[in-house]
Parts: C-alpha cells; sequence; structure tokens
C-alpha cells in the first residue's frame, strides 16, 4: 500500500493489523476503533468520544461501542474483516502488553520523561506518538494482574494502563494526527519483571512527581492479604463433594484442575491450583486461580461451570460486586442528631444510613434488568429481589443504630433513591462472563438442536434468533420485530427447547398475545425469551394492534412503591410455537413472523451447549449486530405455505371467471371496472345484502385482496362510493399475494 493510499484511511492499513497480530501475538487482544471522525454515531449508543475507545459500524453504518469489550477476544475472521475497513484504528486491550502513557503535552517536558525512563532500563521502549503533540507512550510486556495507577507531573500525568484498559495503536487521532511510532512499528515488546516495574515507578514518583502517590491495594498487583471470616457457599460445596485435595496456612483450597488434561505439567495437589476462600489473602470473594498456561485468563464463572456448581446453585445471574473494606475501619456518617445525640428520622439522615451497608447490613442496588430494586447480605452478592419485610428489618437495623422512629413511607423514600444511585445490570454482566470455546453453533441451531431442514432460510433465521437474543442483553431496547414461529407436530420438545433457550427458569415466561398491554408489560420485565404458546390470542384482536405490539420497545408500567409510572426497554424476544402449519391470515403484517418446520426436538442438547450458544451469540451481535436482512428477505418465499386460506376465496374466483349475468360479449366479472362487496356477496357467496354484516364484509375484502383487488373511491352515480378494483394479477392458484411493506 502507497503512501497516498494511507493518506486515503482514516484507520490502520492491512498490514498494521497482520504486524500487531502475526509478529507482535497480540490478535487475541485487537479491538476496531472507528477513527472517522466524521463518521455518525448512533442514537442509541451511549459513545462519547471516536477514536479513542473501542467501537465499530452497525448494520446501518452507524457507530457504537463494543459492549463487554474487556472480555472479548478476536477470532481470525473478525481480524481480516477490521483489516478490511479503512475506518477502523487499531486498539491493543492491556491485558498482555502494556503501557506507560506519559499525558504531557509539552515536547520537552515529556521528552524528560522518556529519556529518564531509557536511562534508568538501558534500552528504549517502543514509543507511538503523533507529531502534533509531545504526549507519547511507551509499551512493554509485563505478566500479572494490575490496576490503573497514576502520577501527578509537571504539565501532566503519566499513566500505567493495565489490565481492563485499551490505547490505540494505529490510525488517526480525534486531532487530525496520525499515531506513529517511533523507528516504525515495533519488531517486539521488551518484557519487565514485576520487580523492575515497581522500582521504575518508584524512581518516577520520586524524580516527577508533584502530588503525593497514593498507596493502597488497588494500586498493586494483588498481594496474600489478611483473612476474615467471611461465609463462602462456594468453598463449602467444594468441601462437600470431596474437591478439596489440600488446605494451606493461609486458608487457600488445593484442587485438581478441571482442564488438568490440558497441562503439561504438574500433578492434582501440587498447589498449582487452588480456591481461595472468602475473606482469605485479601479476597473480598472466593476466587480461583490455576498457574497453568493454558488457563491463563480463565475466571470464576468457567470454574464454577466446569466443576458443576453453576449447576447446582440457585439458578441466578452471577454478579460480581465492589469489595467491601473492614468493618474495623468503618467510620459512620456524619448524622444530624438532637440533644440527646438520638439521630433525628429525616430524609437526608436517612438516605445516609441506607447508602453506608455497615449500618443497615445490607448492600442496595437497582437492577436495570429486572427493573426492581436488590439487596444482598454486606459483602456477599447475594443478590435478590427487594421484599416487604425487607423494609421492616431495615428500619429495625436503623433505629437500633441511634435513629428516632422512621416511617414506612421515608425509609422506602431513602431505599428508593440509593437503589437508583447503584444500578447494575445482572443480563450484561452474565453475559459478558461468557467463554466461547470457538465451535460454531448459532447458525445451523434450527438444524441441530430442532430437528428443521438444512436451508439458507434456516440458517437466517437461526443467525437472527440468537443475535436478537444476545443484542437484547447488550443494547436494551433494540429492534428485534420479528419473531421465529416453531412448528412441528404435538410432543416433538417444541416448548421445553425454547425453555432450555433461557438461561434460567425465572428469566422465561410464556405470554398470550389477547392478554392486555399493562398486563403484559409487568410479565415481560427481568425476562429473555418469552414464549407465544401456540400464538394464543393471535387472531383475537386487531391486526395492527398485534403488529404493534409486537414491533414494540419499550414497556410502561408503574412499578411496586413507586408513584410515577416507568418505562423501561424490552430485553426479551419472543419465540411462537405452534401445531398448526397454516397461522398468518393479514398481509401486511406477515414480515413479523419467521415459521420454521421443525423436526424432533433436543431441549437437552440445547440446555447443554446453552451458554456456548450465547457466548457465540454475544460475540456476533459484538461485531454485526442483529442480523435481520436474509431473514426477513427468504421469509417472504416461505409465507405462502403458511397462509390460512378461506374457503369463500375459491368461491369469489369461480365467480369472478364466470360471465357477468346481463354480458352479450361473454364478458367476465373479473373485466368489471369494479366491484362492490354487495354484488361479491350475492353473486359468488349467494348472501343477500340485508344479511351481511360486518364480520361478512371484512372477510369477503380479504379475499378480494388476496385475488388482487384494492379498495378504491370511485365517483358512481355523482356520488363517491368505495368499492374494489383489480390492481394487479390473481396470484397462481390464488394464493395471497406475496408480501408488501
Amino acid at each position: 500500500m502507497d503512501a497516498h493510499q494511507v493518506e486515503d484511511r482514516c484507520g490502520a492499513t492491512p498490514a498494521d493489523w497482520l504486524h500487531f497480530d502475526l509478529v507482535l501475538g497480540l490478535g487475541l487482544d485487537l479491538l476496531p476503533v472507528v477513527s472517522n471522525t466524521a463518521a455518525e454515531v448512533s442514537p442509541d449508543s451511549k459513545l462519547r468520544d471516536l477514536g479513542k475507545t473501542p467501537s465499530r459500524y452497525n448494520a446501518a453504518r452507524q457507530v457504537v461501542g463494543i459492549a463487554g469489550w474487556t472480555g472479548y477476544a478476536a477470532s481470525d475472521d473478525e481480524l481480516a474483516r477490521w483489516a478490511d475497513e479503512p475506518d477502523y484504528g487499531i486498539c491493543i486491550q492491556t491485558r498482555a502488553a502494556r503501557a506507560l502513557d506519559i499525558d504531557v503535552p509539552d515536547d520537552a517536558a515529556a521528552r524528560a520523561i522518556t529519556d529518564f525512563i531509557a536511562l534508568w532500563l538501558g534500552y528504549d521502549l517502543p514509543t507511538r506518538f503523533r507529531a502534533n503533540s509531545g504526549k507519547v507512550l511507551l509499551a512493554f510486556h509485563m505478566p500479572g494482574g494490575f490496576a490503573k495507577r497514576k502520577l501527578v507531573v509537571e504539565g501532566g500525568v503519566i499513566e500505567f494502563l493495565a489490565t481492563g484498559q485499551q490505547f490505540v495503536a494505529a490510525g488517526l487521532h480525534p486531532s487530525g494526527a496520525r499515531y506513529e511510532w517511533r523507528g516504525g512499528l515495533p519488531a517486539a515488546l521488551p518484557e519487565l519483571s514485576v520487580d523492575e516495574f515497581e522500582a521504575l515507578w518508584s524512581a518516577l514518583a520520586a524524580q516527577f512527581a508533584v502530588e503525593p502517590v497514593a498507596q493502597g491495594d488497588a494500586l498493586a498487583p494483588r498481594q496474600r492479604g489478611p483473612s476474615v471470616a467471611t461465609p463462602d457457599p462456594v468453598a463449602d460445596w467444594l468441601r462437600s463433594e470431596g474437591l478439596v485435595l489440600g488446605e494451606d496456612r493461609d486458608g487457600a483450597l488445593q484442587l485438581a484442575c478441571p482442564w488438568q488434561h490440558e497441562h503439561t505439567t504438574g500433578e492434582a495437589g501440587d498447589g498449582s491450583t487452588v480456591w481461595f476462600p472468602a475473606g482469605t489473602n485479601g479476597y473480598d470473594r472466593g476466587h480461583f486461580k490455576c498457574l497453568h498456561g493454558h488457563c491463563t485468563g480463565r475466571g470464576d464463572g468457567e470454574f464454577l461451570e466446569a466443576v458443576g456448581y453453576a449447576e447446582t446453585a440457585a439458578e441466578e445471574f452471577d454478579v460480581v460486586v465492589a469489595p467491601a473494606g473492614s468493618a474495623a475501619e468503618h467510620e459512620r456518617p456524619r448524622y444530624v442528631r438532637d440533644k440527646q445525640g438520638k439521630i433525628e428520622a429525616t430524609l437526608d439522615n436517612a438516605a445516609k444510613a441506607v447508602r453506608d451497608p455497615y449500618e443497615i447490613g445490607f448492600d442496595i442496588r437497582y437492577d436495570t434488568f429486572r427493573a426492581e430494586m436488590m439487596l444482598a447480605e454486606r459483602g456477599t452478592g447475594g443478590w435478590r429481589a427487594f421484599e416487604d419485610q425487607d423494609v421492616s428489618a431495615i428500619r429495625i437495623q436503623m433505629e437500633r443504630c441511634g435513629f428516632k422512629r422512621l416511617s414506612k413511607e421515608l425509609a422506602r423514600d431513602a431505599i428508593a433513591l440509593i437503589a437508583k444511585e447503584n444500578r447494575f445490570d445482572t443480563a450484561i454482566t452474565w453475559l459478558e462472563t461468557l467463554r466461547h470455546d470457538g465451535a460454531p453453533r448459532i447458525d445451523t441451531f434450527l438444524r441441530d438442536y430442532l430437528g428443521a431442514a438444512d436451508t439458507p432460510y434456516t440458517r437466517a433465521v437461526s443467525r437472527y434468533l440468537w443475535t436478537a437474543l444476545a443484542g437484547r442483553v447488550l443494547e436494551p431496547g433494540c429492534e428485534a420485530p420479528m419473531v421465529p414461529v416453531l412448528i412441528g407436530g404435538q410432543g416433538v420438545g417444541k416448548t421445553r427447547s425454547v425453555k432450555a433457550i433461557s438461561p434460567a427458569r425465572e428469566f422465561f415466561s410464556e405470554m398470550n398475545l389477547a392478554d392486555r398491554d399493562a398486563d403484559t408489560s409487568r410479565q415481560m420485565r427481568g425476562k429473555l425469551v418469552i414464549e407465544l404458546g401456540e400464538l394464543r390470542g393471535l387472531h383475537s384482536r386487531d391486526a395492527e394492534a398485534i403488529k404493534a405490539f409486537i414491533s414494540r420497545t419499550d414497556e410502561s408500567w408503574i412499578p411496586k412503591y413507586e408513584e410515577f409510572g416507568t418505562t423501561f426497554p424490552r430485553r426479551s424476544v419472543f419465540i411462537g410455537t405452534s401445531n398448526q402449519l397454516q397461522f398468518l391470515d393479514d398481509d401486511t403484517g406477515e414480515r413479523r413472523w419467521l415459521p420454521v418446520e421443525v423436526g424432533q426436538c433436543d431441549a437437552d442438547a440445547v440446555a447443554r451447549d446453552r451458554l456456548q450458544l450465547w457466548a457465540e451469540a454475544r460475540d456476533a451481535f459484538i461485531v454485526e449486530g442483529i442480523a435481520w436482512q436474509d431473514a426477513e428477505r427468504l421469509a417472504r418465499e416461505v409465507h405462502g405455505r403458511h397462509k390460512i386460506q378461506d374457503e369463500w376465496t375459491q368461491l369469489i374466483s369461480d365467480w369472478l371467471d364466470a360471465p357477468q349475468d346481463f354480458a352479450e360479449s361473454g364478458e367476465t366479472n373479473a373485466t368489471c371496472d369494479f366491484l362492490r362487496i354487495c354484488d361479491v356477496a350475492r353473486g359468488a357467496l349467494k348472501i343477500e345484502a340485508r344479511s351481511l354484516g360486518r364480520r361478512e364484509e371484512m372477510r369477503i375484502g380479504k379475499c378480494l385482496r388476496a385475488l388482487g383487488y384494492e379498495r378504491v373511491s370511485k365517483w358512481i352515480e355523482k356520488r363517491s362510493a368505495w368499492v374494489w378494483a383489480r390492481i394487479s394479477s390473481p396470484p397462481p392458484h390464488h394464493l395471497s399475494l406475496p408480501l408488501t411493506t
């Protein structure tokens, strides 16, 4: 690629992608970043700045962020696609590569810092820079788990970019200057030991820091810390199942690694694989650790699933909570008190108490997925929905802590306020923790698990279904207006298989389309999968109302304990099931339905592979969004087989082909300029005008529309009248017209 071509690209070149992937071996840690500052940001995206954080184009070529990018591992196919997009720069996640970001605009000041580092190490670190600023970034390797830290220096800061962060390695900076590397792209990233880095950091602090350097565990790799008595149900379960091979003096439980067959050295019980129970070694929650290279990056969730704990534990999303401090170090809030020292029962005081889990004994948060308040005993992470008695328990605890008598209303107001201050999303947290094994499953889901034929259409519906499921988790309320409908005989396992898609029973629900919207809104709260069993209610409401309901992206209702209504984005995807082959009776609404004929369904296999299906769907959605285009296009060829055929249609068709009653030239009724409902009813169906009701008129109109007619206004006998006129040739075999949008 010549210089002119490079200048035409806002992003990195294909050669850049190959270099960071193959030469530096960072392929798994690479992500795209849209470097074109003229690109349009999606109105649904929370992305604020272009060119600085991982981002991509959606199907509408609008920029969106990459949900869950801190746990993302790129595949070879994704790297190839990203390299072909001229607007994509390269982000490097700093989980193997690390960086010192010298955020000092003045060139001379920044140069003094980089010269100091080179002198201290004895060599230059690979240096990324841009021509219009003194700011530079130094890249290197360092093993271990680290958190971000920074030094405030004259004119700026020095930041250490560690686990969970990233930097842009190639592409265009928002200022218009390209990122460059001194001496060209680095041939390798030198590795620093932890001791070398800590010594360098201390030297930088002593030489350049202009503010005191913060100290604490958050600024260093995790060290063995103090142990405190903390309940750990996982440790108890490991012991009860006989999985603990020994116990170290620091409390760590020696285990056989569930992936031991992948290890090249060591043996079970040698101390290389352990579970740190909650409260030991500085861990506030239990933690899995295996020192073998094959287990690098494997987290607690994967370990628990591998040993079988996830199946026996309560069917609940695993929620990661912030570490709690030590009760002995707790400083009570500064309350407003009376002269006797009693805490006044004010909303401000109550909010201070509820905000502090040491005061009330609970952590309180608001789950945006469930759209409800949650609480857990302090530091346990055992989240559950709020119940009436919890308000009473918190009031009792607050009064024991010195509060004057609190009203239930005041306590509820304080709880609601603090819960909304501490929002989290259990669905996103759960999905981001899953790890895909690389095996493709979602495209052939309907074939492999539900016995459907292997066609481009069933593959398109499979991909739509799973990317829609993942999309509704990661981007709440995103457009997913089509409903896959599984059609098969009684007892083949359709409903069991739909239930098996849901990660837990409580996130599945059945729905009747005839129910009132207010009821369905409440029913959909906190659900991921909703079955429209036997399509109940499909023909009981106005077709337009059904279409509007299926297409809606938000729900409105009034939550418990709240005065005002709330609107929350849909998180669920509808899946219909039916024993009837024909169910479509509305031409204009056909595009909402994706009928698929299934065979014997393997619900057990769906449950077995469920987490892998969700993980693959997440990765697919992050790259391409919801894959709806092929499913919608190919469904048009399938809908005719599933349309309800009205016997009146054939009678009317025969009448249209018959000669007119008073015609002299043998002209048929179909050659008339227009038709009136009453004429069709009398001539084709032998129904007199006096017996025609609204229902019969609508039924005749639907038949005429299927035969190529449309309702139009014509001037007849000096007045305007609604009649039916042919606008197209009748479809073959008198089937319904193709889908119109």
